[in-house]
């Protein structure tokens, strides 16, 4: 029978016996790490470090993570331009950096890349430009037709063509230009509207315009500019100065004389020139500012400037000019009421350009090699096609006339076959 304890109640074998205390519980229940986990100062010393240790990696983890969505991710979407409602990503920009590379050599050599991204961003400006001014200042306006009508030949597809050919067409432009589906139709839209500004200001060019006629003479440096002027000076005809002296390719023909030209069609270098000195004067060594290598340097003599009839190929550049004129003033106008906007420094173009040259140099040797194989499949073609006309010429399937048979006669109302043509003979056989 169980004992009972004070209190009344039955005393269990597991309690413990009266008048006994249980063992106080060890250590404090509110202690530290070394009161958790009973360790010695040698011990919460390396935890310590190994926690410290943990804290650095994750700060650094956090700044590799910072720097990686500031420096790559946050550029992505960033705007580097706007023109009215349209915006332009960073993301789109290099695409359209690609998309110019890929198309035009002149961005494939040292010198061209280093503009494509300055290239590349004039180029969208103007493309926009064009689109969102064409119609408040010149009246010009396209169509859902005639924008239909300009993608499907851009696609090189019939108007007729079904949806599928169209969007079949349209993922095979996507793929080899690189561009996404409204950069793309963007780009057609850009075309179009630059064809009708170039027909308006093409009609709108005057039948007679003033020209310029000038004598120049081209030279590698300065000092080959000042001796040719001092040459002419002392009495020595401009032309004899100029064929002796001047780079130009065409000068032994023409004495450095450029016959007349409107305003835009000279050499930038001394375009002004011509159309603002006093006829018969002689310039001082004109250059760009750049070390542009040979005709770095120009002589310029402005010999008249009248009136006269404008040529087919005269328009032309007078309509180049008016809109290379036209897009600065507007773009001049946008930029000062807030309409366009510029975030294209010169570090963005740096890892652009970076960026679009590694993966577009791989995309050009792709090309390149495709390039090769199809030639080499073509030879292949054309070398088996060779070997078969001459292991089987058209003259053995051709049995030869018999000379001693008697022509036959063709039957009463059928029409007699025209002769076959003689086989030509080779040279040396002597007809045998």
């Amino acid at each position: 029978m169980a004992s009972e304890g004070k209190s009344g109640r039955p005393q269990k074998a597991g309690d413990a016996k009266p008048g006994l205390k249980k063992p106080a519980r060890r250590g404090n229940q509110s202690g530290g790490l070394r009161g958790m986990f009973n360790l010695d100062a040698e011990q919460s010393a390396r935890l310590l470090i190994v926690g410290a240790v943990a804290l650095v990696v994750i700060i650094a983890l956090g700044f590799l993570v910072f720097g990686y969505w500031y420096s790559v991710v946050r550029p992505r979407n960033r705007t580097v331009l706007q023109v009215g409602d349209t915006s332009i990503s960073y993301s789109a920009m290099k695409r359209r950096m690609s998309y110019e590379f890929l198309l035009n050599t002149t961005y494939q050599s040292e010198q061209g890349y280093r503009v494509l991204p300055e290239a590349a961003f004039q180029l969208l400006l103007n493309e926009l430009t064009e689109i969102t001014q064409a119609g408040p200042k010149l009246g010009i306006s396209v169509d859902d037709a005639e924008f239909n009508k300009k993608l499907h030949g851009k696609l090189v597809l019939p108007e007729s063509a079904d949806q599928r050919s169209f969007a079949d067409a349209l993922r095979t432009a996507l793929d080899k230009s690189g561009l996404s589906e409204s950069e793309y139709r963007l780009l057609a839209r850009a075309e179009l509207f630059n064809e009708k500004i170039t027909e308006k200001f093409t009609a709108d060019a005057p039948a007679v315009t003033l020209q310029a006629k000038v004598g120049v003479i081209a030279t590698q440096n300065e000092e080959e500019a000042k001796q040719a002027i001092q040459r002419i000076n002392a009495g020595e005809d401009f032309s004899a100065v100029a064929r002796a002296v001047s780079k130009e390719p065409d000068v032994q023909t023409t004495g450095g004389i450029k016959d007349y030209g409107p305003k835009g069609s000279l050499n930038a270098i001394y375009d002004d020139y011509a159309f603002t000195a006093d006829i018969g004067s002689l310039s001082s060594p004109l250059t760009s500012g750049e070390d542009s290598g040979t005709g770095a340097y120009y002589v310029v003599r402005v010999i008249d400037r009248s009136d006269q009839p404008v040529s087919d190929s005269q328009k032309s550049a007078i309509v180049a000019r008016q809109l290379r004129d036209w897009l600065t003033d507007t773009q001049e106008e946008m930029q000062s009421n807030g309409t366009f906007k510029r975030d294209w420094d010169q570090q963005s173009q740096n890892d652009a350009l970076s960026a679009v040259l590694v993966d577009a140099t791989a995309k050009l040797a792709e090309q390149q090699k495709k390039k090769q194989a199809d030639q080499r499949k073509a030879e292949e073609v054309r070398q088996t096609t060779v070997a078969q006309l001459t292991a089987s010429p058209a003259a053995a399937s051709t049995p030869a006339p018999d000379a001693t048979a008697a022509p036959s006669t063709p039957d009463q109302g059928q029409s007699a076959s025209p002769a076959a043509p003689a086989q030509p003979v080779a040279p040396g056989s002597n007809g045998q």
